[in-house]
Order: structure tokens, then sequence, then C-alpha cells
């Protein structure tokens, strides 16, 4: 065996532009694979950042069949009293806290956690304690843990933050600690900069309006997730009887727990693995009609060596092992050009609102270690096994006195040669089809129009309050609207502000308000609801079909009036003129009258189908304070306006939180992050596979048609003309790939099916995206083939007979 390796290896030192072909093939194959399995085993196979995840349940809670939801804290209080079933049990809420006295204020996502949080999960601070038991209490003070990302935003990575101050929604709380960036809790909470003690009163845990937790315990050794069922199923037969006269169906179950990951990024994550294991397969495939290429040259020796008394097998674990030892190589390289790209990915997307979890945490661990190892070694075996058997299954006399031409040009050689260029054309079809898709459907997005116009459109966010709605006292309501009025008085007189507005909520805020309606004729509906000032529709470029927007006067009006956008009335009022219909404002009962129609604008997301929505007045209902924002058009450069409104507001306010200052396109950027991404992403896969595909297919077919010099000199000695020749060859060449593009075409319509849900108004059939691919495709191949058509054309029938 010994003898054999030193063999394998003086036979590639000897081959060196082989060897760094084969290389580079494996390198890049095994490194683009390896990448994408770490993200893929970090974020869905292997996702927990704690010891022990398999002891960790998650329990959940449906009233009146819904759909599974949190629990409400008496539940979580019973629960927690369980310690014959569970050593620890946390509870996670989510908030938003308006952040200031810090270098950057912002309005953030955080948790407020139970005491025993971080203590099952067996959490390591990067700096000072994570929050205790003890911090839990009601009359504790207050303290807060930052994640890595909220120490780099919001106190830009100084290391003496402990023991700083920091307001909270108007509420001081000192800085305890500040985690790791590879500390991913349970749950889709990996967009929280920072923890808060939850530190429920017992009127809390009573309460029925009170807020509901995620919960999760981890079981004691022991332990059946069967025994907790049955515990479960009780509890929640005692809140059906707690209920009294308004008995309601309740349901509880526990579940192992499992990180939460939307289906799109799931799908995108898969979606990039199938690519780069198409990439690999690509690269295979050159690499194997090369080896095929390479034995056939060897055959004269092979034949030697059989003679003498080598066997079959010796020669085949030979070219086994040259393949082995460079797959090896390669793996090493590879290796190391993995933990480059996932550094890369950590310190890029990591800051990104992604809302895919762990990308802090990606690195080249056993796992993928593993797994580059068994692609390597399966790579390897798929480029070597047949070449090897085809190159060493030769009859002794043919192979001493046929020459390497006659033995490449057999029905054999070229038919694994043409299943090599079928196979590359498929799967570069199948990758281009996939990146066209979503190339043309972040196009469709991008210029669609949304009903907004976003240049010279700055957003700001003036919070007052807390996100817990309670906390809004309904005697203050008049004086918070003459607080905003007042600003948006101070903003409109700016220099360089052309209009200005508020509203409720800003646009793409990720935040929705619902509210209970009645309509003539349907059953009571829940569209979305924010509340604007009159200027709002001209300060976002939303166009007024019908009737007219808010004035002065509507605010002094008894009567509360709404302006409908087009979802609306298509939907509830199909071929009639709702402008002058009355709506029913529930549980009230009083009339709400509609005063105009404006045209349809994404509210939630960019890419959303836009559902029905209503806008009140905003000085007739304040809905959010916590959320309330100030919409600017702008005659100079937004970001010079937003110096001198924040200067202006300060000087109105000093008290007031002026964040998120950004322009309208910074907020459309940051909310269609994934389309744009996902797009560049596998474009630039489809490009890699387009290069390697018709790299691949120059070689095979300038090899098959080299190795037809003699046909084709008979077929010029005997009359033929070289342009019938040239299309001889071309046709004979191209036959493989149209062959490819059609299975690359039926394979569309299974992968379709997974980036489905990441098309933008985009059939997955789409003709254009087809036939753009089908013409990129076959110009690559129609100039790979035609090089080596030319030169059988062009061939001198004496020489090439000669050479016979």
């Amino acid at each position: 065996m010994i003898l054999e390796l030193h063999s394998a290896l003086r036979s590639i030192w000897r081959s060196k532009r082989f060897a760094i072909t084969a290389l580079i093939t494996f390198s890049f194959g095994i490194g683009a694979t390896a990448t994408v399995f770490s993200v893929l085993d970090a974020v869905l196979l292997h996702p927990a950042t704690f010891p022990d995840a398999g002891s960790v349940i998650s329990l959940q809670y449906s009233e009146k069949h819904a759909d599974w939801d949190a629990l409400p804290p008496a539940a979580f209080h019973r629960i927690s009293l369980r310690r014959d079933l569970f050593s620890e049990t946390a509870a996670a809420r989510t908030e938003l806290f308006t952040i200031t006295r810090v270098p950057l204020p912002d309005q953030v996502f955080g948790l407020a956690v139970s005491g025993e949080y971080f203590r099952m999960l067996d959490a390591k601070p990067l700096l000072g304690r994570v929050l205790l038991p003890e911090d839990d209490r009601p009359q504790s003070a207050p303290v807060a843990l930052l994640s890595f990302r909220g120490w780099q935003h919001l106190f830009h990575s100084d290391p003496h933050v402990l023991g700083r101050s920091a307001d909270l929604d108007g509420v001081l709380y000192t800085i305890v600690g500040v985690m790791p960036a590879n500390f991913v809790p349970p749950g889709s909470y990996n967009a929280a900069l920072l923890w808060t003690a939850l530190r429920l009163t017992p009127a809390a845990f009573r309460s029925p309006d009170e807020r509901r937790l995620r919960v999760y315990a981890r079981l004691r050794n022991g332990v059946t997730l069967a025994s907790v069922q049955g515990f479960l199923n009780s509890l929640a037969s005692s809140f059906e009887t707690n209920a009294g006269g308004d008995r309601k169906p309740i349901q509880m179950r526990a579940q192992h727990w499992r990180e939460e990951v939307g289906p799109d990024q799931r799908y995108l994550l898969w979606l990039a693995m199938g690519m780069a294991a198409g990439l690999l397969l690509i690269g295979c495939s050159n690499l194997s009609s090369l080896l095929l290429a390479r034995g056939i040259r060897k055959n004269r020796e092979y034949a030697i060596r059989l003679a003498i008394g080598a066997s079959r097998g010796a020669l085949i674990r030979q070219s086994l092992l040259e393949i082995g030892a460079l797959a090896l190589a390669a793996l090493v390289v590879a290796c190391f050009a993995v933990s480059v790209a996932l550094y890369l990915i950590r310190t890029q997307l990591a800051a990104l609102p992604t809302g895919i979890p762990n990308l802090a945490c990606l690195e080249l661990n056993s796992h993928s270690l593993l797994f580059a190892f068994l692609v390597a070694a399966i790579s390897a075996l798929l480029c070597a096994v047949l070449p090897a058997l085809s190159a060493t299954s030769i009859d002794l006399s043919t192979g001493l006195r046929d020459t390497s031409a006659n033995l490449s040009g057999s029905r054999s050689a070229q038919r694994f040669l043409h299943s090599v260029v079928t196979l590359q054309a498929a799967v570069c079809m199948l990758l281009l089809l996939n990146s066209g898709l979503l190339v043309r459907s972040l196009v469709r997005l991008m210029s669609s129009d949304h009903g907004l116009r976003a240049d010279h459109v700055l957003t700001l966010r003036l919070p007052t309050g807390s996100w817990d709605a309670r906390a809004l006292n309904p005697e203050n309501v008049p004086q918070r609207i003459e607080h905003y009025l007042r600003l948006l008085e101070k903003a409109q007189n700016t220099a360089g502000v052309q209009t200005a507005a508020l509203a409720s909520s800003l646009p793409l805020s990720h935040t929705v308000v619902r509210t209970h309606v009645g309509i003539p004729g349907h059953s009571v509906v829940m569209p979305i609801c924010q509340s604007v000032t009159g200027d709002y529709f001209r300060t976002m470029g939303i166009p007024l079909l019908a009737g007219r927007s808010f004035d002065r006067h509507d605010s002094a009006s008894k009567l509360k009036r709404v302006v409908i956008n087009d979802a609306f009335a298509e939907k509830y009022f199909p071929g009639e003129d709702p402008v002058g219909r009355f709506l029913l404002d529930e549980p009230d009962k009083n009339r709400i009258e509609i005063i105009g129609v404006v045209e349809n604008s994404p509210h939630l997301d960019y890419s959303e189908k836009v559902e029905p929505e209503m806008y009140v007045a905003f000085d007739q209902d304040l809905m959010t304070p916590f959320l309330t924002g100030l919409i600017v058009r702008t005659l100079d450069d937004p970001q010079q306006v937003a110096k001198r409104l924040r200067s202006t507001l300060a000087l109105s306010d000093a008290d007031q939180p002026v964040v998120r200052v950004l322009t309208l396109k910074n907020l459309i950027q940051e909310n269609t992050w994934m389309s744009r991404f996902s797009a560049w992403l596998f474009s630039a896969f489809a490009a890699l596979a387009l290069c390697l595909a018709g790299i691949g297919m120059y070689g095979v077919v300038a090899y098959v048609t080299a190795s037809r010099r003699r046909e084709y000199g008979i077929r010029l000695s005997l009359g033929a003309h070289p342009a019938g020749l040239f299309q001889l060859a071309s046709l004979q060449n191209l036959r493989p790939v149209l062959l490819g593009i059609s299975f690359g075409a039926l394979g569309s319509y299974w992968s379709g099916k997974w980036i489905a849900s990441l098309l933008y108004n985009t059939s997955v059939f789409d003709p254009l995206t087809l036939l753009l691919t089908f013409a990129i495709l076959f110009v690559v191949a129609l100039a790979a083939t035609a090089g080596p058509a030319l030169r059988a054309a062009r061939i001198d029938p004496a020489i090439a007979l000669r050479h016979e």
C-alpha cells in the first residue's frame, strides 16, 4: 500500500497541470458546500447554543381552538411550582423599549425575562453578570443586560459600560452585564438588544389582562413528555372551570424546543444548499471528464503494466489513491477558506435585521468538518471510479496496438463524455432559472408602483410612554395629542421642509394595529388602522382616489371620520362608491363616516399583498404613542434636514426622544434585504455555474472533436464541404447540451415550489425568464462548441490521415 501511495504521489507530481486543476476544482466545490452547510447546521439542524438542549421544552396555550400561542402568567406561575417535573422554568416576553441617555438613543426590541432564564440556559456573560432570580422580585432595583449587538449599537462597545445608567421608557436602569456574540436565546428573539427582569407582582399573576409569556422549562431526569402533558391537561381543565359561565375550551401542550425560523428563511437556506451542491456536481463532472481523458492517454501504459503481470485492481487503486490524495489536499485548503467565509458572514450579516438566528455563532465545528470530509470522499469517488474502471477495462492487444485517439473515439468514451455535458447543462439550466426568477422578482418588486414616492422623504420616530397600552391614561390623551401637534408645527416651519405629517406608526415598521369595525352586510372585521394628520397622504406621495383627506373641521366633529384604502373599498364595497357610507365602531356602536379613498400602500412589508386599511384623524384618536412617527418631505438633502429637525425638536422639548431617523429609501432597503440578498447570492451561484459549465463543455467538446480527426479527414477527402463539416460537428456536440437544458427546465418544476414564497408577482413558470435562461445557456454552449467545430472544419485531410 505504501508503494502504491508513493507511486500515486509521483504520478501526480509528474502531471502538475492536472493536479492544480483538480485541486482548485475540489477546493472550490468542498468549500462552497461546507460553508452553506455550516450556516444550515447552525440555524436549522443544531441551533442550540446552550447545553443539554434536548431536555428543554416549550409550553404553549390555545383557547377556543385557535392557533398555539403564549401562556397566561397564571399558567406560568402554576407550572413554575411543579419542581417534581421541571428543574428550571423560565418565561420571556417581547418588549419595545425607547432607550435614551445612551450614546445612540433608539427604540429597540428587548426581552423581559423571569429570574431562572439565564440559569436554565447556563449562560455566561462576556462582561459583568447575567440577570439573577433576585433581580426578578417586584421590589428589586431595575437592571438591564445587553446583548453583544446591543453593546455595539447603543454604547459603541464601551468597555466601561458596566454600572452606567440608561433610560428605558422613562425609568433608569443600571447596566449589569454584556452577553457574548455567540449567545442566542431560544425562540425568535435574535433581534433582542437587551434583557430586563419581568418582575411580575402577585396581582399580575391573577390578572386575566396581563400580557402572555413564552414559557420554557428543563425536564428533570426521568421525566417524560407524556407525564408533562398529563399535568398540562389537568391544568387546562382547571382554567376552563375557573372561567365560570364563560366556559372556553382550553388546551395546553409541551414540545421539545426547536429554533423558530421563518419559512422564507428556511427555503432560502435549503435552496442555497442545493445550488452549492449543483456547483459541486458541475465541478465533479468536469474533473471526471478530465480523469477519463487522462486515463485514456495512459491506456498504453496500463496495457503494458497489465501485460507484465500487474492486476487491474492495483491500477484502479492507484487511480483512486491519486484522486484521494488530491481530495485530501483540497479538503485542507477548503477548510481554511470556509473559516474565512464564515468569519465574513458573521461580521457582515449578523448585524442585519435578517430574522435568521445564530448567524453570530457560525464557526467551523465538528459537524462542518465531518460534512466537508464526507463531501471530499464522495466527490473523489464520483470523479474517479467510472474513469478508472473505463481506463483499465481494456483488451491487452487493443491497448498495445491502438493509439489513444482511437480509444478516446470509442462509443463508450463518447457516451460518457456526452452524458457529462448533459449533466452540466441540466444543473446549470436549473441554477440559472432559479436565479433568473429571483432577479426578475426583485426587479418587479423595486419597479412596481407601491403607492409611495420615496424621494426626499424622511421619517423620525417620536415615542412617548411604553409599549404596554394599559400605561396610556385616557385622561392624558388630549395633552399628548397637543404635544405632538406642537412638534408637527415646529417641523413644518423648519428650513428645507416641504410638508410634514404625523402617523401613529410609520410605514414598513413591522408593527400593526387592528380595530374592530362593523360593516353593513358583513360581520365584524379587523382592518389595519392608523391615525394620521391631514398632510400624511401628500407627504408620503399616496394618491387620493376619491373624496378628501382630513381637515381642521374633522377634529372638532363628534362624528368619527376615516379614509380607507382601495383594498378596503374593493373588498367591502365592490362596484360601489364608499365615500359617504358609514361603518360601526365596535364595541361602543358609534358611527364612522368614510370621507375618502386612497391608493394602496405597504404597511408591514414592501412585498406584502396590501390588506384593507383605514386611517383616522390623528387629533381624534391617539393609538400608539410609543410608535408615533413624523414623516417629512424635504426640499433639500434629507440628511441635512434631519440635523435641523433634531435641533428644532430638541429646542421644543428637550425630553422628547427622537429615534430611528431614516429616509424612506433606507426603510425600503432595510425591508427588502432578503429579496436583494437572495437575488445577489443566487446570481453569483448561477454565474459561477455558467462559467464552470462553459469551461467543462469546451473541454469535453474539444477532446471529443480531436478524437474524431480521422473521421473528419476522411469526410473531407471524400468531398465534404468545410461548412457542412462545421455544421455536423456543431450539431453533434450541441445535442447533449439541448438534452440537458430540457432536463433542467423540467427540474425547475420541482425547485420552483421551494422558491415560490420568495417571489413577488412572478410565476415559477415565467416565460421571459425561461426564454432568457435558454438563450444565455445556448449562447455559452454555442461558443464552447464553435471553436472545436471550426478547427474540425479546417483539418487538412492529408495531415489527419498521415497522423493516424
